[in-house]
């Protein structure tokens, strides 16, 4: 009794793993299904971009401009540099801003708390260095007086 009992629970669960399975799509399928509706979704939202930029600038059906943020309108004398946009199209950020953008992703200088400490210690050291020469040299200056007041 012992052996049909473990028969048909092994037979049970090989069903249940059958029918399991038979829910899932398969990898092929799913993959298409999901490369299909991602095609749609960019299609789409490169039609409202498209929709979106068309709009900018010219008044709707009330007459209001559509105005987008982080863009500003052109100032006299300029124009938008191509490919660009926001305020780095219109020449609003400074060359220096833009240096000190590209540098930081580059350039991270004591970036762990260590590393601070470390460099505070240094600075001190150097400091106490610095003063210890200048008390000694204060001190030959003072022995070195040949005019001494009484």
């Amino acid at each position: 009794p012992g052996a049909l009992v473990a028969t048909c629970v092994i037979d049970a669960a090989a069903e249940w793993v059958a029918e399991a399975e038979a829910l899932l799509p398969k990898p092929t399928t799913l993959a298409g299904e999901v490369d299909g509706a991602m095609a749609a979704f960019e299609a789409d939202e490169k039609e409202v971009e498209r929709q979106r930029k068309e709009m900018l600038g010219r008044p709707d059906a009330d007459g209001f401009v559509t105005v987008m943020a982080g863009i500003k309108s052109k100032g006299a004398g300029k124009t938008a540099r191509a490919g660009m946009a926001g305020p780095d199209a219109w020449g609003y950020v400074s060359e220096n801003r833009r240096a000190k953008n590209r540098r930081g992703a580059t350039e991270a200088k004591d970036f762990y708390s260590f590393q601070k400490r470390e460099k505070q210690i240094n600075e001190l050291e150097e400091l106490r260095k610095k003063f210890d020469a200048d008390k000694e040299r204060v001190q030959k200056m003072r022995e070195s007086r040949v005019f001494r007041p009484v």
